[in-house]
């Protein structure tokens, strides 16, 4: 389920929500107009930067942080409210992921031995690669944000 946090959200989760909580991002090049994908090398699928929290981060500090060490990009934008996706764990918990938009001058990737390639792509591109529809959603969510705010 994709939801958009009032305006008054915090971006801090509450330890004790029941949740597992991940943030990340939606990386786009800003002079090339593509996106980032990264396929995980256990699974061999395409997503987006991104990763569990860690004890006491935030989700822009732990979107910041996945992104730089999942692809080496450190330098970017993120533009807020992050759009959250909920689904359920395979153990019956339920996973929150706080995905933020942002924006990069970089184009150099340095992959973590997480992923075994990337992509930078165009937005049809980017919506056949992506293997979940929930994450088909969360892109196209995020392509009608920016269309709105541009």
């Amino acid at each position: 389920m994709l939801t958009r946090p009032p305006p008054a959200w915090p971006l801090w989760p509450s330890p004790g929500d029941g949740l597992v909580w991940a943030a990340g991002v939606i990386l786009r090049q800003r002079e090339h107009h593509s996106w980032l994908l990264l396929r995980s090398r256990k699974h061999g699928e395409w997503g987006f930067p991104k990763g569990h929290l860690e004890p006491g981060e935030s989700l822009i500090q732990g979107a910041l942080r996945e992104c730089a060490e999942e692809c080496g990009i450190a330098v970017l934008a993120l533009h807020q409210p992050p759009t959250l996706l909920r689904y359920p764990l395979p153990d019956g918990r339920c996973k929150c992921v706080a995905y933020f938009a942002a924006t990069t001058a970089c184009q150099a990737v340095q992959l973590s031995s997480e992923h075994d390639r990337f992509l930078w792509a165009e937005a049809a591109t980017v919506t056949r690669r992506l293997g979940h529809a929930n994450l088909r959603r969360l892109f196209a969510a995020s392509l009608d944000s920016a269309a709105v705010t541009a």
